[in-house]
C-alpha cells in the first residue's frame, strides 16, 4: 500500500513521510529499517542534503562506513558549508582508519562553527588519536627496522662464531639483544656458549639463567651453566646444575661425570663415587661412549677411573686405537698405592678395583 500512498502524495509530502518512518526507526534502533526509509526519502527529494546526513548515519550505524562517506559527501556537494556534515564526514573517515582526512574534516566544522564546543572536543579527540596512531606507526617500524637489523647481526654472530671468534660472536650477540631483546632461549644458550669460550664467565652465566628462564628443563643449558659456575669455582652451584642435568638426561655421561668432579671438589667423596658409578652405568655396552668417559675422567685428574672405563671401551671393541692409546696414558699416570705397612699394591690390582666399582 506504501507505493499507492506515495504515488497519491506531492513529492515533498513523501519526503516528509519517509523522512519521520526514518527518524522512528533511528530513535529505537533499527538501523537497516532507518537505511531503507531514509532511501525512499532520498528519491523522492534527492536535494535535501539533511536527509542524505540522516541516511549516511543510518548506513554507518548499519556497518556500511564506504557508503555513509558517499552519503556525507553528496550532502556536502549540496551544502558546502554544513559544519554536522564536515563533523560526520571526519566520524566516517577516522572509523576507515583515514586520521589524516578525518581531521581535515574536524578542522573544517570548527571553522564553519567556531563556537560549537562539541565540534572543538571532536577535534582535540582526533588530533590526540592521530599522534597516537603517528607514534605507534613509528613504534612498528622502528621495531621491523630493529628486527631487521636483529637478524643480521644475529647472522654474524653465528657466523663469527664457526670461524672461531667467540668474543666477537658474543658482542654480536649483545648488539642483537640491544636491538631485540625479546629472543628464544636458543640464541641465548649460542651467547652464553660464546661467551664461555672467550672467557667471559659472568656474562655466560647470565646467558644460561636468561636461557633457562625462558626454557627451564633443558639438560644442555644445565650443564653449560655448572661448567661456567665451576670456572668461578662456585662448586656447591655447579653441583647443582650438573645434578638438574643428571635428572633431566641420566643417560649421558657427561652429565655424571661433571656432578662427580664438583662433589669431589666440596669434598663429598661417597656422593662423587656414586655420581662416577653412574656415568659409567650410562656408558655400558656402547664402546664410543666408554672411550669418551674414559677421555673425560683422564682430563678430570681421575687415571684409576679412567683406565677401567678404556678397559670396557676395549672390550667392546679391542681394535680401537684411541682408546688403546688412553688406556696407555692411564695406566702411566696410575701411581702404586702405598699401605700402611710400606707394603705397595701394583697397578694391576687398582686397574681390577676399580673395573669392580664401575661394574
Amino acid at each position: 500500500m506504501n507505493w499507492l500512498v506515495d504515488g497519491l502524495l506531492p513529492r515533498r509530502r513523501r519526503a516528509r513521510r519517509w523522512t519521520r518512518q526514518g527518524n522512528a526507526a533511528r530513535d529505537r534502533g533499527d538501523w537497516p529499517m532507518a537505511r531503507e526509509a531514509y532511501a525512499q526519502a532520498l528519491a523522492a527529494a534527492p536535494e535535501r542534503d539533511r536527509i542524505w546526513v540522516q541516511y549516511g548515519h543510518a548506513t554507518k550505524e548499519a556497518g556500511d562506513v564506504a557508503a555513509a562517506e558517499v552519503a556525507y559527501r553528496r550532502a556536502l556537494q549540496l551544502r558546502p558549508d554544513s559544519a554536522d556534515a564536515q563533523l560526520q564526514l571526519g566520524h566516517a573517515l577516522k572509523l576507515l582508519g583515514r586520521m589524516d582526512e578525518a581531521l581535515a574534516c574536524y578542522l573544517q566544522a570548527v571553522a564553519l562553527a567556531p563556537g560549537e564546543a562539541e565540534y572543538q572536543r571532536q577535534l582535540d579527540q582526533a588530533r590526540q588519536a592521530m599522534a597516537r596512531d603517528q607514534a605507534a606507526r613509528a613504534a612498528r617500524r622502528q621495531e621491523e627496522e630493529d628486527q631487521g637489523k636483529a637478524v643480521s647481526v644475529l647472522d654474524l654472530a653465528v657466523a663469527l662464531h664457526a670461524s672461531a671468534d667467540p668474543k666477537a660472536a658474543a658482542a654480536a650477540y649483545r648488539r642483537a639483544f640491544r636491538l631485540q631483546p625479546d629472543q628464544p632461549d636458543t640464541v641465548w644458550l649460542r651467547y652464553a656458549e660464546a661467551a664461555a669460550a672467550a672467557g667471559e664467565i659472568e656474562p655466560a652465566i647470565a646467558g644460561y639463567q636468561r636461557a633457562l628462564e625462558l626454557r627451564p628443563g633443558v639438560a644442555a643449558v644445565h650443564l653449560g651453566l655448572g661448567k661456567a659456575l665451576g670456572r668461578l669455582n662456585r662448586m656447591a652451584a655447579a653441583a647443582e646444575a650438573f645434578g638438574e642435568a643428571a635428572r633431566l638426561a641420566p643417560g649421558v655421561p657427561e652429565h655424571h661425570l661433571r656432578l662427580g668432579e664438583a662433589l669431589q671438589r666440596l669434598g663429598l667423596t661417597e656422593r662423587a663415587a656414586a655420581a662416577f658409578a653412574h656415568a659409567a652405568q650410562a656408558a655400558t655396552g656402547d664402546a664410543l661412549r666408554q672411550a669418551a668417559l674414559g677421555e673425560m675422567l683422564a682430563a678430570m685428574d681421575q687415571p684409576a677411573l679412567a683406565l677401567a672405563a678404556f678397559d670396557q671401551a676395549l672390550a667392546l671393541d679391542p681394535a680401537n686405537p684411541a682408546s688403546q692409546a688412553g688406556r696407555q696414558a692411564a695406566f702411566a699416570a696410575m701411581p702404586p698405592l702405598d699401605l700402611p705397612n710400606g707394603a705397595t699394591v701394583g697397578i694391576e690390582a687398582v686397574r681390577w678395583a676399580m673395573r669392580l666399582f664401575l661394574g
